[in-house]
């Protein structure tokens, strides 16, 4: 009956840690989930150019992409979303993402 004490400590540190990971993993789908319209017209009212398929923004500025809620990348692959290894130019596209590809 000795351990009983501490069993009931471990169940309880359990039951909150998958409480605590469950919230944390419920707010990072919610981050995950945009509105893909309101990007695409803030990104157009802001000049850039939407893609669609990948919910980004091209040729804003950082600090516009910072504001949009987004991830800029100011040197992006022109070639970034080919399915093959193609040729592709050496030229950097500013992006502004809004969907974690990790």
């Amino acid at each position: 009956m000795n351990n009983n004490p501490n069993r009931f400590k471990i169940l309880i540190l359990l039951i909150t840690a998958c409480i605590f990971l469950s919230a944390c993993s419920t707010s990072q789908d919610a981050q995950i989930q945009v509105d893909s319209e309101a990007i695409e017209a803030a990104c157009t009212e802001a000049g850039g150019t939407f893609v669609e398929d990948f919910i980004e923004c091209e040729y804003i500025s950082e600090e516009t992409c910072t504001e949009m809620g987004g991830e800029f990348n100011e040197c992006a692959s022109a070639c970034r979303h080919e399915e093959e290894d193609v040729i592709c130019t050496a030229q950097c596209v500013p992006v502004c993402s809004f969907v974690d590809e990790g």
